[in-house]
């Protein structure tokens, strides 16, 4: 399945929404500014067990422990930097105060004739995302 698609069951899983519900609180991102931050620490969890948990063993680590890499924050319309694949995610309606699904457009970046070209490859919910590449 790979990374993107493990990113995107992890997205369905919640709903945005404006003000932590306490009883909710591990069904929700608080903002976007709280769904980025709980995004990098899943990946970070998830590719530190994928790639690294063998390192762990060998060197008698916490299965918890981080590694650097791996994970990299780029700014907004960074490009150049090897990407294949740009996730863009946000919020499917403006109003968090019911709670928001989250939705995913994935741009596959190739190069013809020596010129980059940009393509979307899906636009929808985390969930869409979900049933759309999940094995048939």
């Amino acid at each position: 399945m790979g990374v993107p698609y493990n990113v995107a069951e992890f997205l369905a899983r919640k709903k945005i929404v404006n003000g932590i519900r306490v009883r909710e609180a591990h069904k929700i991102f608080n903002g976007m500014d709280d769904l980025a931050s709980q995004l990098v620490a899943f990946l970070k969890n998830m590719l530190g067990v994928w790639y690294v948990s063998w390192f762990n063993i060998i060197n008698k680590l916490s299965k918890d422990t981080v590694f650097a890499g791996f994970v990299y924050i780029m700014p907004p319309k960074t490009r150049d930097v090897d990407e294949h694949y740009i996730y863009y995610i946000y919020p499917k309606d403006k109003d968090l105060d019911g709670g928001t699904d989250v939705m995913i457009e994935a741009v596959a970046v190739d190069f013809e004739n020596g010129e980059r070209v940009e393509r979307i490859i899906f636009r929808g919910t985390a969930s869409e995302y979900v049933k759309h590449f999940s094995p048939k």
